[in-house]
């Protein structure tokens, strides 16, 4: 099939919450939270991102993809910033580059000293736009999770197009997206017009009709963290509170976000 799109629903987070996969991304991730903490100390992002609302679905959905094309791979994660999963995959004999508009240069190599007997090679880290690679690097497979929403849609065009000059022959682009029903960065009508852009320059073939908001149906931070608990932080804070009122909305603890996920095949 040349390229998928769902909604994560329920049935389909239980699922992989139950499979060896999610199990075997777990061991990894707790060990490298406590062998990384006091380097990731002043991370800015969730430094325990597998336990968070979204990534328990995100990461283990990707490394299932990951596993259904042949070793060796060289891999590019878009926008990664600092998590296990690129040192999870080095650990599985995959050569991974990491590229973010953060600079983590020297994170990424203190955390390569300390798991030194746990990887088998180091991702590389580059302080890079995903909209502005500058590499002539091929890839087997790329993935983004839950990163494009958040960039203005001018930058559409030109990630769309890093895409598809560095995959390689018959490579894959996998990604995730946190939409809502709201007009903002996490629109729908954004991811359709990711979705067309990739339409274009990959010949891919979604389907629209799959895309689109459902707080019963499809997992929520709510739904996560009431059922299982989660690293994520949802909170009334007098600030979160003060930019819903000043929007003349009525404030709430969680955001109405659902995951959609998807892979486009060149």
């Amino acid at each position: 099939m040349k390229s998928i799109n769902a909604m994560c629903s329920l049935d389909d987070n239980r699922e992989l919450r139950n499979s060896h996969d999610f199990k075997e991304l777990l061991r990894f991730s707790d060990d490298f939270v406590v062998a990384t903490r006091d380097i990731t100390a002043k991370y800015r992002w969730n430094p325990d991102p597998l336990k968070g609302w979204s990534r328990s679905f995100e990461y283990p959905w990707v490394y299932r993809q990951i596993q259904m094309k042949k070793a060796p791979l060289k891999i590019a994660d878009f926008g990664g910033g600092v998590t296990f999963f690129p040192f999870f995959l080095c650990s599985k004999g995959y050569q991974v580059d990491v590229y973010d508009i953060d600079d983590y240069t020297q994170t990424y190599i203190d955390i390569s000293g300390r798991l030194k007997d746990k990887i088998t090679q180091k991702p590389r880290f580059f302080h890079r736009s995903i909209s502005d690679l500058k590499t002539t690097d091929k890839y087997d497979i790329i993935y983004c999770v839950s990163v494009i929403e958040h960039v203005d849609i001018y930058m559409f065009p030109d990630i769309v197009a890093e895409v598809k000059s560095h995959l390689s022959d018959n490579g894959v682009f996998i990604f995730t997206l946190d939409i809502d029903g709201s007009k903002g960065m996490r629109s729908i009508n954004n991811v359709k017009l990711l979705f067309r852009l990739l339409e274009h320059e990959l010949s891919a073939g979604f389907d629209f009709e799959k895309l689109y908001f459902d707080g019963k149906k499809n997992i929520t931070p709510a739904y996560i963290d009431r059922n299982y608990g989660c690293s994520d932080t949802f909170s009334l804070s007098p600030k979160k509170i003060f930019w819903f009122l000043a929007r003349g909305k009525k404030p709430k603890k969680y955001p109405d976000l659902n995951i959609c996920y998807g892979y486009v095949c060149k």
